[in-house]
């Protein structure tokens, strides 16, 4: 695969993801006054409403949404798939990790970027930077695993889509790039096998299935071959 196309092919799956969202909470920042602090201790045993309270309040803040993966994680991973239980704490769950994980800046960076036709040096680092930016921890993988083994009810192609841009960013950042617009030979090769990786490429099978490609069914065919090593 030609490596310059790997930016296509992210900013394909960044316009996937920002058709469906760009009007929802991942691409806000603020917070409600009384939630507006450095740092949250949250209980691993709280409960799904308190945890569904707190992200209605949060406006997209990634520190609270953090510290709200382990009980929604907890949670869902106790209840029985298929029903209100875990649809409930998974989709909750789902939201926390996006949050989290500073994907919305970066599909937001990224479609921005889309729209350059001669990228300049300087505007191709932005979009590195945007990317290589986010930031899974092993728990929130974790989590998306079992979203995408068990998608809950109301679990969207959107959302599905997101979960993949994440993933696709964490294993950028994983095997060492440094500029989305020329991976090296081993870059390649180790991004073929990356774990996270291949569970990005489960989420668009996934969104596929669901019935929904953000409109852009032809930029989702050249991200999945572009997608391919």
């Amino acid at each position: 695969m030609p490596r310059k196309r790997y930016a296509a092919a992210l900013t394909a799956l960044a316009l996937l993801s920002f058709a469906s969202y760009s009007c929802q909470r991942i691409f806000t920042t603020s917070l409600a006054p009384f939630l507006a602090r450095d740092g949250y201790t949250i209980p691993s045993n709280l409960s799904v409403a308190d945890a569904a309270y707190l992200l209605s309040q949060s406006q997209g803040d990634p520190a609270l949404a953090a510290a709200l993966v382990t009980p929604l994680y907890n949670a869902a991973s106790a209840a029985t798939p298929g029903t209100a239980a875990y649809n409930e704490a998974a989709m909750l769950l789902a939201q926390a990790v996006t949050e989290s994980s500073g994907i919305g800046p970066a599909i937001t960076t990224l479609a921005v970027f889309s729209m350059i036709t001669s990228p300049t040096a300087q505007e191709i680092a932005d979009a590195t930077n945007a990317i290589l930016a986010v930031s899974l921890n092993a728990l929130e993988i974790s989590a998306l695993a079992l979203i995408e083994a068990n998608p809950p009810s109301d679990y969207t192609p959107a959302m599905a889509y997101t979960a993949a841009a994440a993933l696709v960013a964490q294993a950028l950042s994983t095997v060492g790039v440094t500029d989305i617009n020329g991976l090296t030979g081993p870059q390649e090769i180790a991004l073929a096998g990356n774990l996270d990786y291949l569970l990005a490429i489960d989420f668009i099978t996934l969104a596929g299935s669901l019935g929904g490609d953000g409109g852009l069914g032809d930029q989702l065919g050249q991200f999945l071959d572009d997608l391919t090593p």
